[in-house]
């Protein structure tokens, strides 16, 4: 009868716990201040079960190798966690394969240290004051960003399975905020880039001395596509026209801040040198490449420049789709204006380009004027 009472009392202390991290950590969210929510839920975890400290792991990926970052931390001692004090492990390569591979089914560890291997110590950065030590894994979209460690400097133990599942719960709970946060931040961060870049067109509209007044007038006040046709040599690869119109874009856009995210794409390595020489200024945000070398890119603007040559390759569909799905914002197509009709072209791309000619496209002249629903421009 006293065993159940004492099991019942535990059980009791768990769920209270449980839901009054869950309160710390709602509140948190709406409140905006989540470190300090996550640390109280921290020490709501380790005192539940009588830890010595709790803490949470962050794992950041480069090239070579796998960077372990301590992002919040409780101590029974009362220490308090300095952020900018923080610890780091770089984990070689040939390492977090074996690491992704033991969490890869969602498991944890729960038990004594001693019983650890060295190598597996090291990569959870376990003290040598430890004894036992329980370690959850923390995902984001299904992949493995970090883990939860509850560490016992005091004697060997392993937790039960109530207590496991206490610490899942909140685990999760801990997961969750993490990533609403994140995901609201980019929310934000793309909202205000958006803003940031509308202002830039705006502002280039307004300024007529630098001769970009027109230029603003590529851009559709909607986003989205924007077909440019001018007069290109057939068979030149290094097409003088679209190159200047090219240039004047990007150096009309690089003028202001913040500096907007510029992918000028062609399917012609010769045409990508000639373009690259035009505008070999040191601009940050500026990158000009072949289609074939940006799968996964992703930019603000998109210039895509197809010269009057090879379009059975330039007008290719998967080619197409690629170099005219990268932009978040605008994608500019510049090109010949019989290129619309090329009997070379997929007959999806075709149809596109014929569609967007219909709503919103120029025709660029030899004499730099543009024109577009038969309004003249000076470009």
């Amino acid at each position: 009868m006293r065993k159940r009472l004492v099991q019942y009392k535990k059980l009791e202390k768990l769920f209270h716990a449980v839901n009054k991290s869950a309160a710390v950590l709602i509140e948190g969210e709406r409140s905006g201040n989540i470190v300090r929510a996550v640390s109280e839920s921290l020490e709501l975890i380790g005192t539940c079960i009588g830890a010595d400290r709790a803490s949470i792991w962050q794992f950041d990926e480069d090239a070579d190798s796998m960077i372990v970052t301590l992002a919040n931390r409780w101590e029974s001692s009362g220490k308090e966690f300095i952020h900018s004090d923080a610890p780091s492990v770089f984990i070689p390569q040939k390492s977090v394969f074996a690491f992704m591979n033991a969490f890869g089914d969602n498991s944890c560890y729960n038990g004594p240290v001693s019983a650890m291997l060295p190598e597996a110590r090291k990569l959870l950065t376990i003290g040598d004051d430890v004894k036992s030590t329980v370690v959850i894994p923390l995902y984001k979209n299904a992949q493995f960003r970090g883990f939860i460690s509850i560490d016992d400097c005091k004697e060997e133990r392993i937790l039960s399975d109530e207590e496991m599942e206490f610490l899942h719960s909140v685990s999760l709970m801990i997961a969750n905020i993490y990533n609403n946060a994140e995901l609201s931040k980019t929310r934000d961060n793309e909202s205000l880039r958006t803003t940031q870049l509308s202002n830039v067109l705006s502002r280039i509209s307004r300024l007529p001395s630098f001769h970009t007044n027109d230029i603003a007038q590529f851009f559709n006040p909607k986003g989205g596509p924007t077909l440019i046709k001018t007069d290109l040599p057939i068979g030149e690869k290094v097409p003088k026209q679209a190159i200047e119109i090219t240039t004047k874009i990007v150096s009309a856009l690089m003028h202001y801040s913040p500096q907007p995210e510029i992918a000028v794409l062609t399917k012609q390595i010769t045409t990508v040198k000639a373009l690259q020489k035009a505008m070999s200024g040191n601009y940050k945000n500026l990158l000009i490449e072949t289609v074939n070398r940006v799968q996964g890119l992703t930019t603000d603007i998109t210039i895509f420049v197809i010269p009057n040559t090879g379009l059975y390759y330039s007008l290719e569909s998967r080619l197409f789709n690629v170099a005219t799905s990268r932009a978040k914002h605008h994608t500019l197509i510049i090109t010949d204006k019989e290129t619309l009709n090329s009997q070379h072209s997929d007959k999806e791309v075709r149809g596109y380009l014929q569609k967007l000619d219909k709503e919103f496209s120029f025709y660029v002249l030899a004499d730099k004027k543009a024109i577009a629903c038969s309004t003249k421009m000076t470009l």
